[in-house]
């Protein structure tokens, strides 16, 4: 099996001495080079910008339970613990779950 190529590209940005420092220290404590902590930090920080944005977006009704699940690469149910997680009501109840399940086992959805 062939190792997936994955494609960059450089980019550049100025940075405080503060942040610097601090690049400098996670690097030393997770034992890489400073080029890949600023990798590992921007992964991080991507990752939570993604779920604060779907959160945020689904509170003020931009986007269902399902995109806030396909953004964050949640199942569903994963997605509704995490809206119950951070105190948001999921807009999915008991009835919900039976009418998709009705659904679900109806004859007509399998044909």
């Amino acid at each position: 099996m062939r190792a997936k190529t994955v494609r960059t590209k450089a980019i550049s940005t100025r940075v405080t001495m503060e942040e610097v420092a601090a690049i400098e220290e996670i690097a030393r404590a997770e034992g890489v080079d400073r080029a890949s902590a600023i990798r590992r930090l921007l992964t991080v920080g991507i990752r939570e910008w993604k779920r604060r944005r779907a959160l945020e977006d689904y509170k003020s009704g931009k986007i269902s339970l399902g995109r806030v699940a396909d953004v964050l690469g949640l199942s569903m149910w994963s997605a509704v613990e995490l809206l119950q997680k951070e105190g948001i009501e999921a807009g999915y109840d008991i009835e919900d779950l039976k009418r998709d399940l009705r659904k679900v086992i109806d004859e007509d959805f399998w044909k």
